[in-house]
């Protein structure tokens, strides 16, 4: 019989909210050069919704994508406590800001609110257990 430890098991759903958050940091860090390239189109899209400072929505957007990053890694390394709490904050601000975007693209703006609930359904159930 082998000696070798053998990895943690972690809650499933964890890990699920973990490599949402990766792939939430790698979106909102494309829309938010989409912003700071000064896009016309998504004014076009968003009937200015957006205002005119798209850089400043850029800027809130490469925050979202940090913190987004930040959540993901300290679940995948294991540690989770304040990656859980970013994590929550983040897909609650991503819910509120994609209601906001429904009358303009509700598909898109349902998928991510769905996703989102996930995220925080996914981090709250593990809260309680030693896992990350």
């Amino acid at each position: 019989m082998s000696s070798a430890a053998y990895p943690v098991r972690r809650s499933h759903w964890l890990m699920f909210a973990a490599v949402m958050l990766l792939v939430a940091a790698g979106v909102n860090l494309v829309w938010a050069l989409n912003l700071f390239a000064d896009a016309g189109w998504v004014s076009d899209v968003s009937a200015s919704i957006a205002g005119v400072s798209l850089w400043a929505w850029g800027l809130w957007d490469a925050l979202m994508a940090g913190l987004c990053l930040f959540a993901a890694w300290d679940l995948l390394r294991g540690v989770g406590a304040y990656g859980k709490t970013i994590g929550i904050t983040v897909a609650a601000f991503s819910i509120v800001r994609w209601l906001y975007w429904t009358p303009f693209a509700p598909l898109t703006a349902f998928a991510i609110i769905l996703i989102d609930i996930l995220i925080v359904y996914g981090l709250l159930t593990a809260w309680d257990t030693d896992e990350a």
